[in-house]
């Protein structure tokens, strides 16, 4: 997102919770993600208190945003999960594109693997319409919400 029409803002939702069901057909599997958004890190603590507020993410009122995937295909690396984005009781279908970063048993006999991807929203969509004109022109904030995720699951342990 920008902000004053000149700086991308850079944030991480710190509390977050997920499943994932990898399917021996990795495009029957499933994954469910539920984040914390007033867990949201900036690294300005004025403006994640903004965030937090009715102007954005109404923390109070819609405490958790969603993602439970709808489809996961993957070519080679290449990976497509689309699924359902639930923000402020809006829900709107995400593509989310990137890589299968592999499968892997660690030092620790823990089994884990891992994706990047990248998608885009449009905070409008989700209902977060909070702008300030600017005096020489356009707005503080912008409309497009990238998304960047490197995520990494570990299988359940079996004993």
């Amino acid at each position: 997102m920008r902000h004053a029409a000149i700086a991308r803002v850079r944030g991480v939702f710190t509390d977050i919770t997920a499943t994932a069901i990898i399917d021996q057909d990795i495009n029957q599997s499933e994954i469910d993600v539920a984040i914390q958004v007033a867990s949201i890190d900036t690294q300005i603590e004025a403006r994640d208190k903004h965030l937090r507020s009715e102007d954005f993410f109404n923390a109070k009122k819609y405490p958790t945003m969603t993602f439970v995937s709808t489809s996961f295909n993957l070519d080679g690396e290449d990976l497509t999960l689309v699924g359902d984005l639930t923000l402020r009781g809006v829900t709107k279908s995400v593509e989310l594109k990137g890589t299968f970063n592999g499968v892997v048993d660690d030092h620790m006999d823990t089994t884990r693997f891992g994706a990047s991807l990248t998608g885009e929203i449009s905070r409008k969509d989700f209902g977060v319409y909070w702008n300030a004109p600017l005096v020489s022109g356009g707005f503080a904030v912008g409309d497009t919400i990238s998304l960047n995720l490197e995520v990494e699951f570990t299988a359940p342990e079996t004993h």
